[in-house]
């Protein structure tokens, strides 16, 4: 098999085992898991190669990646091998309570927390920051930002180099448009 194709069955299925045991305790799992693959891809390597030295293998399949010294990759397609414990964060199961109905009103308000704590958990980086300041809301239309939805990051001063948190809103793309086009772009 290339190495190609060794990535292209193994991404999906390592990204996919990742996504549903994140909930578990997993700082300890990833990074064995990520031992165990990178073994048996040293061993892929070596019976491809039986006369090559550790050396060769190294320079001709590994590379370095973020940081990432010995990430697996293929030269002709410059694709990765996702390492799984730089690539997930470890998330916490949000619990609801043993006795709430998501149909009774009383529980509305608990439910609708947890699908913004849920949100907020999705988003990383910068857009997680802008969001949590936000409180997950637009602030054109006052809507929740749904990630199913696009979502648009906009500079407030209309420079897109200026990055820093109080020059940025996220909005949706339908709230987004107008803004450029009407006087809303200087209120935000």
């Amino acid at each position: 098999m290339k190495p190609s194709e060794l990535i292209k069955r193994l991404n999906p299925v390592l990204r996919g085992w990742a996504n549903y045991h994140r909930h578990a305790i997993c700082n300890v799992a990833f990074p064995q898991v990520d031992n165990y693959v990178y073994r048996r891809l040293i061993r892929w390597a070596k019976r491809r190669h039986p006369t090559k030295t550790g050396r060769w293998i190294k320079k001709n399949y590994f590379g370095t990646h973020k940081g990432w010294d010995w990430t697996f990759y293929d030269k002709k397609t410059a694709q990765r091998l996702i390492p799984i414990s730089p690539a997930l964060k470890s998330q916490k199961h949000l619990k609801i309570r043993a006795n709430a109905n998501p149909y009774d009103e009383q529980w509305a308000f608990n439910f609708k927390t947890r699908e913004k704590k849920l949100k907020l958990k999705r988003m990383y980086g910068l857009r997680a920051r802008v969001s949590h300041k936000q409180q997950g809301v637009c602030t054109c239309c006052k809507q929740p930002l749904n990630l199913k939805q696009a979502i648009e990051l906009h500079h407030k001063d209309g420079n897109k180099t200026h990055n820093e948190i109080d020059n940025l809103v996220l909005l949706h793309l339908n709230c987004h448009r107008p803004v450029h086009h009407s006087k809303l772009y200087f209120q935000l």
